[in-house]
């Protein structure tokens, strides 16, 4: 095992450029990735957790107390890799870096020479028994997964109950049955999509040539306010229908004034050569335009309006199944060979919409006649309040997750759930549970229709719940995004990429309660909620809702006594759901308080010899709570690492705020016995040390905001190695005070 005295890889250098180049190509990745699986809005990209993790796990073969044994097996795992013409431990050092950067290539990932190699050091490190890999919050898995990847065992947690089946799918399920379980769930897909051709098939229109739908384009609409007109206005963002270089299709529309009643907006399908002729949008922000007279509409009329119709995705018939308001089907989307085809919606169109809607009304009739034994079919639980950040949709009626799919999307829904409901085998049944997310996030009247490149755009193609004026229905059948068939295509090349490995450890608590040996090495590694974040855990009930009706009774969905219930946050995570631009300080007090107990019963999981990495806060109060309760619970930062996941330009100054870095923060637990520190002391100290991990840093052409990022651990070290902090008064300081200190003087280093 190796001694608490020995330094970490990761303590020492870590491969930033080529691990941040790997975590941003890796968002482009599709098929066969675990991020195919299910949506999960605060994935960690696999190449820095696996990068990050195989650094914590190593030593550093400098280190005077690294394991001779080690750096002899490592040096025979890593000799193709090594400089020939150096030698000594600082060439294994290099070889190791460059392994772990290699490592880190999603191309590389899944490679049995990689993955044996990975492997193949962990054992050199850990001969007597694998460490155990951490993470209490594990949301989407990708912490516990890059540590089944590496041979160790894996312990997951989360309160989320969307995360926990994710976890439980792919930590567990698919490790233990791995392309047996692809197969009976393409078995079972196919089985399921025979039975929707001949339930569903009535509610969609097909062509003469029996093709089926691929999409429909619609839009909301509204009624103009000028008391001279009163026509039905589409609230049309852009009447492109197809911008590929090789098609061209676009909507135009003639005024038709009949003699009796309001005018209305009669649309043609034309092929475009420019933009000229191309008509004005009749949405410009929250304001609409009449097509008929030109009159504005006021953002509160619009809304407005669309309350009235409870957000506008559905038609409106009346008794003979006329359609007389709602939604206006604009055009229909058949995809043949690999060719997109756009046609004007008929007559047809509208009936099988109408029949799909009496469909539904006697369903939840027959519900409400059974005695509501069970759930109502459709679900009924309520939206986020209006105001909650990133939730657009409230204010336009939709007050309900109901309100945001169409009742033909309802009804393949419905169907789907029953249909999940009558599988008997557990694993499969999760498995169609997960494939249902994924036709979900497609079937909503969110989704839009990309003109550029012909595809439906997803429910959340953005931390975000707006309105989508003009929407895109996609089709259940097909091999369409919103189709089982593609939905099954997805999650099948999950399992089928996986390269095999150990079964993992799924806990519904917060893992903070299970016994462990302590002989077992042990890494916590961790991203905590983050205090002013997004709420994930509002979108996750975006699919809740349907997966309880999908899984009755499952114990990761609906812990005994809150069957309908969507999901509440833990204690720990605590954003901002206010409309006001800072946030409520009794909400920062209860962060603070949780993110303490938090990493207090994380120190006491630990030996003295165990590591922990953290992801950092990306909020200025977030970050003074993460780093307050780290060091007042016992703990030593000793580095810290940047790795970027998208691009950005360089923030600099104090708050640091880069959207598209994270922060990896490592950490180990502090001696029971550490001294009383001095604050003068400290900051006499604090710029020697920034300055000269700076100048090593830039040696190897790290600057900007990586650089600043960089420089945190270190400089955290200096006071985390205390257990409190004195002034020459004898007035302990507060770690937040001496983080303002801290990027003070990497502020100064980095204008340098």
């Amino acid at each position: 095992m190796i001694s608490k005295e020995c330094k970490r890889l990761v303590e020492v250098e870590f491969p930033i450029n080529e691990v941040s180049n790997h975590s941003m190509r890796e968002k482009f990745v599709r098929y066969g990735h675990p991020s195919g699986l299910h949506l999960w809005r605060a994935r960690q990209p696999l190449a820095a957790c696996r990068a990050i993790l195989l650094a914590l796990l190593l030593p550093d073969p400098c280190d005077r107390h690294c394991p001779e044994e080690f750096k002899t097996k490592a040096g025979v795992i890593l000799q193709d890799l090594k400089d020939p013409l150096e030698y000594g431990d600082m060439a294994l050092r290099k070889a190791m870096l460059k392994f772990i950067g290699d490592f880190a290539d999603w191309g590389n990932a899944n490679e049995p020479d990689f993955i044996e190699m990975g492997r193949g050091l962990v054992e050199a490190a850990y001969p007597e028994k694998v460490p155990l890999i951490m993470d209490l919050f594990a949301g989407a898995g990708s912490m516990p997964l890059e540590a089944l990847r590496l041979g160790c065992d894996a312990y997951a947690g989360d309160s989320n109950p969307i995360a926990r089946l994710i976890l439980k799918f792919l930590l567990e399920e698919i490790p233990r049955y791995g392309r047996e379980l692809a197969e009976e769930l393409r078995r079972m897909g196919s089985e399921i999509e025979k039975q929707a051709m001949r339930e569903l098939a009535e509610f969609y229109a097909q062509d003469p040539d029996g093709e089926m739908p691929y999409a429909h384009l619609w839009a909301r609409t509204i009624r103009c306010t000028s008391s001279n007109c009163g026509a039905e206005i589409p609230l049309v963002r852009s009447f492109w229908l197809c911008r590929d270089d090789r098609s061209k299709k676009a909507l135009r529309y003639k005024v038709i004034k009949p003699r009796e009643g309001p005018p209305f907006a009669e649309f043609k399908l034309f092929e475009p050569i420019t933009d000229l002729g191309i008509p004005e949008a009749s949405i410009i922000r929250t304001r609409a335009v009449c097509l008929c007279c030109g009159n504005i509409i006021s953002s509160e009329q619009v809304r407005e309006q669309l309350s009235q119709q409870r957000g506008g995705a559905d038609v409106i018939f009346n008794e003979k199944g006329r359609r007389i308001g709602g939604a206006r089907l604009l055009a229909v989307v058949t995809l043949r060979g690999r060719k997109y085809h756009y046609r004007l919606p008929t007559e047809k169109d509208y009936r099988a919409v109408y029949r799909t809607k009496k469909r539904l009304e006697q369903m939840l009739d027959d519900w409400e006649q059974s005695n509501k034994q069970e759930l109502p079919p459709v679900p009924d639980v309520s939206l986020p309040p209006e105001g909650t950040p990133n939730f657009r949709v409230q204010q336009y009626g939709m007050s309900r997750w109901s309100d945001l799919f169409t009742a033909r999307q309802k009804l393949a829904l419905v169907f789907l759930t029953r249909c999940i409901q009558k599988i008997e085998n557990p694993i499969i049944k999760d498995a169609m549970a997960i494939v249902m997310d994924r036709c979900i996030d497609y079937l909503s009247s969110i989704c839009t229709w990309d003109v550029q490149r012909q595809l439906i755009v997803r429910t959340f193609s953005r931390q975000a719940l707006p309105i989508s004026w003009d929407f895109c229905e996609g089709s259940f059948f097909g091999k369409g995004p919103g189709g089982i068939e593609n939905a099954i295509d997805w999650v099948t090349r999950v399992i089928e990429a996986w390269p095999g490995s150990k079964i993992g450890r799924v806990k519904q608590n917060d893992g903070t309660k299970h016994m462990l040996s302590d002989s077992t090495p042990r890494v916590w590694f961790t991203d905590p909620p983050a205090y002013g974040a997004n709420p994930c855990d509002d979108f996750s009930n975006f699919f809740l809702p349907w997966l309880k009706r999908a899984l009755p009774g499952h114990l990761l969905l609906s812990p005994p006594g809150n069957p309908e219930n969507t999901f509440v946050m833990s204690s720990v995570t605590v954003s901002d759901n206010t409309k006001s631009d800072s946030p409520q300080p009794e909400n920062y007090a209860g962060f603070e308080e949780a993110v303490a107990k938090l990493f207090s019963k994380g120190r006491h999981m630990l030996n003295r010899e165990d590591i922990c990495s953290v992801v950092f806060n990306k909020t200025a109060k977030g970050r003074e709570a993460l780093v307050t309760g780290l060091i007042n619970e016992g703990w030593i930062i000793t580095a810290s690492w940047p790795i970027s996941t998208g691009t950005a330009s360089c923030s600099r100054g104090k708050d640091f705020t880069n959207l598209t870095t994270d922060v990896y923060l490592i950490c180990r637990p502090r001696p029971e016995n550490a001294p009383v520190g001095s604050w003068e002391e400290i900051l006499r100290e604090l710029p020697q040390r920034v300055n000269s991990w700076a100048a090593h840093l830039q040696r190897q052409g790290i600057c900007g905001s990586d650089l600043a990022f960089a420089c945190i651990g270190p400089a955290l070290e200096i006071f985390s190695r205390y257990c409190r902090v004195e002034n020459v008064k004898g007035e302990t300081i507060r770690p937040g005070i001496y983080l303002e200190k801290v990027f003070g003087q990497i502020s100064t280093v980095v204008k340098d």
